[in-house]
């Protein structure tokens, strides 16, 4: 028996503010449905984990370290494409968007030992913190980077990283259908 993480006896409870607007309507006798939902969080006291010094034996501590903010969209709708004595098909499809944003935070948050995600204000959580690689030159073959003062070069310190990208896809959502023949059923459904 071992302890997970460090102990912090300052913890407290994440507190969210949320708003939320939703339209759900039945159409065509009830043969198709749509739903529409917008929604915004606002979280304080937003528990992230910081790193640690290795020395401590841990590489993080979850602290109350900041305040992130999440608006997003949703949409779905579902229809009765045939409906008969026999045979049904129902399909459905969903959208969703989300947009996550660290709001307010302690300090810059930098993830791993590699140090390739990093978190910081006014961009999403768990950004990539990279080195902007422009192209290849095609008489030495060296990758050809930009440097945080907006020059190019060979060669970059760790000061020439910039946020590129994050884990949070654009969209996602799905698509089912549903399928009933005599009591027999197929459901074949696609994410993306």
């Amino acid at each position: 028996v071992a302890p997970a993480q460090l102990e912090n006896p300052d913890l407290k409870w994440e507190r969210t503010t949320t708003f939320n607007v939703g339209v759900d309507l039945g159409l065509f006798k009830d043969r198709l449905y749509v739903n529409l939902d917008a929604y915004y969080k606002y979280t304080t006291d937003a528990l992230l984990y910081l790193p640690v010094p290795q020395s401590t034996g841990y590489s993080s501590t979850l602290a109350n370290a900041g305040e992130v903010s999440n608006k997003g969209l949703e949409i779905a709708a579902t229809g009765n494409i045939i409906r008969g004595k026999a045979f049904e098909w129902t399909a459905n499809i969903n959208f969703a968007r989300n947009v996550n944003t660290a709001e307010k935070l302690v300090s810059p948050i930098t993830f791993e030992a590699r140090e390739y995600r990093r978190t910081e204000e006014g961009a999403p959580l768990g950004s990539f913190w990279l080195y902007k690689q422009l192209y290849v030159d095609p008489e030495s073959g060296d990758a050809i980077f930009q440097r945080a003062d907006g020059s190019t070069g060979k060669t970059v310190t760790t000061a020439d990283r910039m946020l590129l990208g994050n884990l949070i896809p654009d969209f996602f959502g799905g698509i089912t259908n549903n399928f009933t023949y005599k009591g027999f059923d197929l459901n074949i459904f696609f994410s993306y």
